[in-house]
């Protein structure tokens, strides 16, 4: 999530598994941005509200009988929770709250667990506790618990006839560590219209916390774990983990760059710097590594990149250059925009300099890549720039961290349409491009 700060739990016993399968899956959907529904009231930026621009888990039950929940997946932060039926203050979801009365097989977290450890985690008298801040000053805390999660599976396969046959499967794991939240101080969107949000909660996809989803579950999950997320609002996507991460595409198509930092920290990457058309910006690469972090943290629950206003500056400097230059167009006033992005133009501007037509708005922009060590990510068109048709808006989905007061973010929209896979144990990120 915005979630530099954060990190909550998962623990997960070792019965209620078959011990041949390493591998899970879990089919993800994505929650659209509602910039429509922006509270004009507030001086924050829609992108900190709820669970706006994520992606979220579409198969997972916790309990028994197995109550639905859905998770935003956060590569930002290890624990895991969700709102319990028992909260004092709430968030609006539109899925029944998880309430462990109900659940026959729930049990508290005893005090003397072995997970129950700092940093999310503390005894609280016998039993344990978890308290979990994110950026955008989000934040959660609550009671630790021990449950079953279960996770449906359903696989489509063609048989000789040409038949589709579905295969209907389920995976249960007990006594998975997690946060039933008391406290959720996750801003609401505003009242009218209020969009239904169908997520309830994180699962904590992080390295810095021993109940993390990928270390708790390691011998299931391998330490590995990858996604595709989709651009478009509607398609569906998959997290693997385990053997099912590992790619099957051929080795040329393949890039990989270190995940640095100590590990119990964020996912760090060495960032090099970042190119314009071919022209690689001036921006000291000791920016990216800057205020003790150790590089840029690829967050799949931030929703676009954010970069140190020293470095943001020169990017938008560079666009605004280009865009002159190349179209004669001047960028809104930053402080105007109705999207509550920093660079936007009008997009009536932008089709006339597209040549009138409304579908190649996105061929005005700039190429941009992202240069790692040992690996290059190129952003087409379509994962720099945001439509927001609403506001008659084209808007670069990239700003300073100054609005969130964070560190350097490489944020999902930035990561739109490519495999990313997590070899946690071996400290490396791969990734290509695929069409999730």
């Amino acid at each position: 999530m915005n979630s530099i700060l954060v990190t909550l739990l998962v623990f997960l016993g070792t019965q209620g598994y078959d011990h041949q399968s390493h591998a899970l899956t879990l089919k993800i959907k994505h929650q659209p941005f509602p910039f429509t529904f922006h509270n004009q009231d507030s001086a924050s930026s829609s992108v900190t509200q709820g669970f706006s621009g994520l992606f979220y888990t579409d198969d997972l039950y916790i309990g028994t009988p197995p109550l639905k929940v859905n998770m935003a997946i956060d590569t930002g932060s290890s624990p895991t929770w969700v709102q319990s039926a028992h909260c004092t203050e709430c968030f609006n979801v539109s899925f029944p709250n998880f309430n462990p009365n109900n659940s026959i097989t729930f049990h508290p977290m005893p005090s003397h667990h072995p997970l129950c450890v700092p940093i999310w985690f503390a005894p609280a008298g016998n039993f344990c506790q978890y308290s979990v801040g994110y950026v955008g000053h989000q934040f959660t805390k609550g009671d630790v618990g021990l449950d079953t999660f279960t996770f449906t599976h359903h696989d489509v396969t063609n048989n000789q006839t040409g038949h589709h046959h579905h295969r209907h499967h389920k995976t249960q794991i007990q006594n998975v560590a997690f946060g039933c939240g008391v406290v959720n101080r996750i801003p609401d969107l505003p009242a009218h219209p209020r969009p239904a949000n169908p997520v309830s909660g994180i699962l904590g996809l992080g390295r810095d916390h021993p109940s993390s989803f990928v270390l708790q579950l390691r011998d299931i999950t391998l330490l590995k774990f990858s996604y595709c997320l989709p651009r478009r609002v509607g398609d569906e996507a998959s997290l693997f983990f385990g053997e099912e991460a590992e790619l099957k595409v051929p080795a040329g198509q393949i890039q990989t760059t270190p995940i640095v930092g100590p590990s119990d920290e964020f996912y760090y990457l060495n960032m090099t710097s970042m190119s314009l058309n071919g022209s690689i910006l001036p921006i000291d690469p000791k920016l990216f590594t800057s205020d003790g972090y150790y590089g840029v943290v690829i967050d799949s629950g931030s929703q676009y990149s954010v970069f140190m206003d020293a470095v943001y500056q020169v990017v938008r400097k560079a666009m605004v250059s280009y865009f002159m230059d190349a179209w004669l167009l001047q960028p809104l006033p930053p402080n105007k925009t109705r999207s509550k992005m920093d660079l936007c133009y009008d997009i009536t501007d932008i089709a006339a300099a597209a040549g009138g037509g409304r579908g190649g708005l996105f061929s005005v922009a700039p190429r941009m890549v992202f240069q790692f060590d040992g690996a290059s990510l190129e952003l087409n068109q379509e994962t720099t720039f945001q439509i927001f048709d609403e506001f008659n808006e084209f808007c670069l989905m990239i700003e300073s961290a100054n609005k969130f007061e964070s560190t350097n973010i490489f944020g999902a929209f930035q990561q739109f349409n490519h495999r990313f896979v997590y070899d946690v144990g071996a400290s490396k990120l791969s990734f290509f491009p695929e069409k999730c």
